[in-house]
């Protein structure tokens, strides 16, 4: 990861903004020295204090809040949930540490960390290891090993992408457990609609693993970072990842195509009943239907962690036909 390093100003007044509807946060601040901010956006703050070298603390907000930025007792729900996930996973390797399963000293939002040393794939062109296409698959299928892992004792991370995915000590490392669930615990949520995770990366049916279809598009996004995914592959998923894995063939070997070959077709984690099934957004009956659905929507670049489906800011709408769907930007 990264470190952004940012003046005494700069820290006051972004973590003034995150904390200002938080009194137990204001009072953490006031004991603690926040020696850096490397990460900060709209939903989410990494702060490492004076001091402590092992870990970081993340402070989360609501994304969807209005007059209030503190987590809702929902999202409180959901992200303590998420904690316990991961402290049931954490001795598989490839998890990342969690000291204990809930809100660190109580303060809502804010969770302490093992801090791993490394890079976050989201910047995966800047790391020379990631720009050979052996060390790719060697990595990402010991990430495979940590999903079949953490899918054995009952757990679904839900929001593996790039950026929740470390490369620290040689291997990957899964992070940001926030709205990891139990198979039921995914279920009620498709049950009431609610949808938590990436859009980007998120697969809705119920045939596939979330999981590794999210670790599909990651490993293509590491293997080739200027191909940009097109919009109906939720529509045509079949389709696509044919002339997917056909692209990496060519840039790569069949090996790296396999694999994300696999990955797009695992099974779901869990049998989903058949009423749970189907796409939040329903009238999408054709990729016509699909582009002026998401035209619609913000274009807005983030990706939201804790969001419903009303948030489709990078899906790329391209021609109907999928062996033209291949852009490059």
């Amino acid at each position: 990861m990264t470190k952004q390093r940012r003046t005494e100003t700069e820290k006051k007044e972004l973590l003034e903004f995150l904390v200002d509807d938080n009194p137990a946060m204001q009072d953490f601040l006031r004991r603690q020295r926040v020696r850096d901010i490397p990460h900060i956006d709209e939903k989410c703050a990494i702060l490492f204090l004076e001091g402590d070298d092992v870990h970081s603390y993340k402070y989360v907000i609501d994304p969807n809040g209005r007059s209030e930025k503190i987590l809702s007792p929902q999202l409180s729900e959901v992200m303590r949930r998420g904690l316990r996930c991961q402290k049931m996973s954490e001795s598989i390797l490839g998890v990342q540490p969690v000291p204990s399963p809930t809100f660190y000293e109580g303060v809502t939002g804010l969770v302490q960390l093992t801090y791993l040393h490394g890079h976050n794939l989201s910047h995966s062109y800047e790391v020379e290891q990631l720009r050979e296409p052996t060390e790719v698959i060697r990595l990402y299928s010991e990430l495979a090993s940590t999903l079949e892992g953490i899918h054995t004792i009952g757990v679904i991370h839900r929001d593996v992408k790039p950026g929740n995915l470390i490369l620290s000590n040689n291997r990957l490392w899964l992070i940001d457990w926030s709205i990891a669930a139990t198979p039921d615990a995914d279920k009620a949520d498709r049950g009431a609609g609610l949808y938590l995770g990436t859009p980007k990366y998120m697969y809705f049916f119920g045939d596939r693993s979330r999981d590794f279809y999210a670790a599909g598009l990651s490993l293509l996004h590491t293997l080739v970072p200027e191909l940009a995914v097109p919009a109906q592959i939720r529509l045509d998923t079949d389709a696509i990842v044919r002339v997917l894995t056909q692209e990496i063939r060519r840039r790569h070997h069949s090996e790296a195509a396999e694999l994300f070959d696999n990955f797009m077709h695992r099974p779901s984690e869990y049998h989903v009943p058949l009423e749970l099934r189907n796409d939040p957004l329903i009238g999408w009956r054709d990729s016509n239907a699909a582009n002026q659905t998401i035209t619609g929507y913000s274009t807005n670049p983030r990706e939201a962690d804790i969001s419903t489906v009303d948030l489709y800011p990078r899906l790329r709408v391209v021609p109907e036909d999928a062996s033209r769907s291949l852009t490059t930007h």
